[in-house]
């Protein structure tokens, strides 16, 4: 009797389910792992804020938020009022916003340029600037928006469809 060498049709199509499965599992947890970073980066930046307006109230001073392309800065207001000067202790030090996010500042419906100077006010009385910050994934739908009031309310939440 001759010996066949191969696979047979069935063996080949266990390997490609297999395969497709791995692959399937693999695309999800990497879309999974890049919206989790967004939502943790707009947790961070919605928790920084709230320590802004603890530090203002307690300095007492106003505190200034500014974001550029690719980081977010604190800074503090001089006592004569004209001049920023940047805040480099922890937990106020620069933040490097990550390669595959990018961030939108708005004031009043109004997208701010990245200037370097803070586009958001914070101030000892625990209210900000009204602000919008959107942050989106690179190459994805996906967004978070972090809103504030004049109040000093600050919300962290994901962007719906019709945003």
């Amino acid at each position: 009797m001759k010996k066949k060498f191969g696979f047979t049709l069935i063996e080949v199509l266990i390997v490609v389910l297999l395969i497709s499965i791995i692959s399937t599992v693999a695309v999800l947890t990497i879309g999974s792992n890049q919206q989790k970073q967004l939502e943790n980066f707009a947790n961070k930046i919605k928790q920084l804020i709230i320590l802004a307006e603890q530090e203002a109230m307690l300095r007492p001073a106003t505190l200034g938020v500014a974001f550029t392309e690719d980081e977010m800065q604190f800074y503090i207001l001089a006592s004569d009022s004209k001049t920023w000067s940047e805040i480099q202790e922890k937990p106020f030090q620069t933040r490097n916003i990550p390669k595959n996010i990018s961030a939108t500042v708005s004031i009043n419906g109004e997208n701010k340029k990245f200037t370097g100077e803070p586009q958001i006010a914070v101030f000892s009385n625990l209210s900000t600037t009204p602000f919008l910050i959107t942050l989106t994934l690179e190459n994805h739908e996906t967004s978070y928006k972090i809103t504030g009031d004049n109040t000093g309310n600050i919300i962290a939440e994901a962007a719906s469809e019709d945003d």
